[in-house]
């Protein structure tokens, strides 16, 4: 069955326009470049409008460009914005039938999967990453029931966000393009962003870090929208050189629908001394297809991808387990910082402390940090259980638990808690 399956996709799915690019499987060599994959006649347009509309005489769903036309010609019922909608766990009334936005986004991608594989032959899906801007673990879990509803499950599909994406795509250049570090200015409708991907080169595995800066109070997309094109430029330019100053930068990218047009032509023009600059629409969905193929034959396993949602140390807790000290780990570089963490049970002997290891990837060092139980439960020895639970409030904060949960019959509880912030 795998020898049928040779489409490696990435698709770029936000709540305006989606993108769409695609390798086959026999043409995944190191430097071949995915294609991007128009849904209209018109070669020209890789810009699909993430909208379904049900027509009125068929009650056919149609995506896309077309569903925009049957909207415009008042034939059917429209609904766009649905990765949003998505988000929110809208539901929509077509026809006196009222849709939930899963559905919805379940139909626009039946289609536009559809249309893919017929475009090439019949074809069937080997690997699929779908990026959005920003990926949550709610809406992670979310496609992917939507993806197992389509018959795709987790070996096949992948949800990332845009930075991951972005990293992907910067890694698979030649080498001359990232000697140092990579800028990128994101301007779409939640104003304008910049990421800086810095590159541990030293020892193995390589560490790709992205740094975000988020500048949308200062450049909002409304400024684009509104024709504002003296003040957009002015304010880009000096949001532009403040960001990139005294900063060893190879490549500057620019990305996002509000670079369209000629607006930022000048700035980018003074931005290429010393660098090269890059402007282009398709940047997240060829950085998807480049994690796609990566999954499906390798190629870079050096690299330690840490966009600004992943953690960057090991934690560990040193405890006796199968007889023999170990370090019990608790959370593993490159975990998304919400999901990251876990809980043991423990059993304290002849201790009122706890030691955690934090190892830096970055730094290449480790700190042990000790937890000092103040006020220990006083009980015979190897009667005092404890709950040690880690969790993150962010990137770069992690908290540790600890409470008392008795010892069965013989100790209660006695509802004792500590906690304390580990240095990352």
């Amino acid at each position: 069955m795998d020898e049928e399956r040779v489409l490696i996709i990435g698709f770029d799915l936000c709540d305006d326009y989606s993108q769409i690019s695609c390798l086959r499987r026999k043409n995944t060599v190191t430097n071949e470049e995915p294609e991007s994959v128009c849904m209209t006649p018109d070669k020209t347009k890789y810009l699909l409008p993430t909208a379904v509309c049900v027509r009125e005489n068929t009650k056919e769903w149609i995506i896309g460009e077309e569903a925009e036309r049957c909207r415009d010609r008042r034939a059917g019922e429209y609904v766009d914005k649905l990765l949003s909608r998505f988000e929110n766990s809208e539901k929509v009334t077509i026809y006196d039938t009222e849709i939930t936005a899963d559905v919805l986004i379940e139909r626009f991608f039946r289609k536009v999967l559809g249309i893919i594989r017929q475009r090439y032959q019949n074809s069937s899906i080997l690997q699929l990453v779908v990026t959005v801007p920003n990926c949550s673990p709610a809406l992670e879990d979310a496609l992917y029931e939507v993806f197992s509803r389509l018959g795709i499950e987790k070996d096949r599909v992948c949800i990332i966000n845009h930075t991951l994406a972005f990293m992907y795509y910067v890694v698979s250049q030649p080498r001359d393009q990232w000697v140092n570090d990579v800028a990128l200015f994101d301007y779409g409708p939640e104003g304008l962003h910049y990421y800086q991907l810095s590159f541990g080169r030293k020892t193995l595995p390589n560490t790709v870090v992205a740094e975000h800066i988020d500048l949308s109070d200062r450049i909002t997309y409304d400024m684009y929208s509104g024709h504002m094109s003296e003040r957009l430029t002015k304010g880009f330019e000096t949001e532009a050189n403040q960001a990139l100053h005294k900063k060893l930068i190879t490549s500057v990218f620019v990305a996002g629908r509000g670079f369209e047009g000629v607006w930022a032509d000048g700035v980018l023009r003074s931005l290429c001394m010393g660098r090269r600059v890059f402007k282009g629409q398709n940047l997240y969905a060829k950085g998807a297809c480049y994690a796609a193929r990566a999954k499906v034959q390798g190629g870079l396993e050096n690299y330690i991808f840490l966009p600004e949602d992943r953690i960057t140390s090991d934690i560990s807790l040193k405890a006796y387990a199968d007889g023999k000290e170990q370090m019990i780990p608790l959370a593993n570089v490159g975990e998304n910082w919400q999901k990251a963490g876990r809980t043991l049970r423990i059993l304290l002997d002849n201790t009122s402390e706890l030691e955690f290891l934090v190892s830096d990837c970055i730094r290449r060092d480790s700190v042990q940090e000790i937890v000092r139980l103040d006020s220990p439960v006083k009980r015979e020895n190897k009667t005092v259980r404890l709950e040690v639970t880690l969790r993150f409030e962010d990137r770069n904060m992690a908290i540790v638990k600890i409470k008392d949960t008795g010892f069965g019959d013989f100790y209660k509880t006695n509802y004792r808690v500590w906690e304390q912030i580990l240095k990352l």
